[in-house]
């Protein structure tokens, strides 16, 4: 048997029928992307997304300077009132101390 006998064999119409189709490779995959990163792809998947990011609340937007500082004075004063049961006690925690320090001064 020649070359040329077996390739006329392989190209006949009766093994080329019985074949099997050609698989076709794909050109390329396709990345997967985190939705919660990119913007568009969480479009995809939530379209009332854009609806959401509108309405979110004032505190993501920009402030002003003077805004700025009465929201950092607010802050301030919320933070002395929380903290003042602890202070209270830590005042009368030292004027104890001081009370006991002077009564064993005394008695020597």
């Amino acid at each position: 048997m020649t070359n040329s006998d077996l390739t006329r064999i392989i190209n006949s119409d009766e093994i080329q029928s019985r074949l099997r189709h050609r698989k076709k490779v794909p050109k390329h995959t396709l990345r997967k992307r985190n939705a919660l990163v990119n913007r568009t792809e969480m479009l995809k998947l939530n379209p009332y997304f854009k609806v959401q990011r509108k309405n979110l609340p004032n505190k993501s937007r920009k402030l002003t300077k003077p805004q700025k500082k009465a929201l950092k004075k607010r802050r301030a004063d919320f933070y002395k009132t929380l903290l003042a049961p602890m202070s209270d006690r830590a005042a009368e925690a030292a004027q104890t101390k001081e009370e006991a320090v002077e009564e064993v001064e005394a008695d020597e």
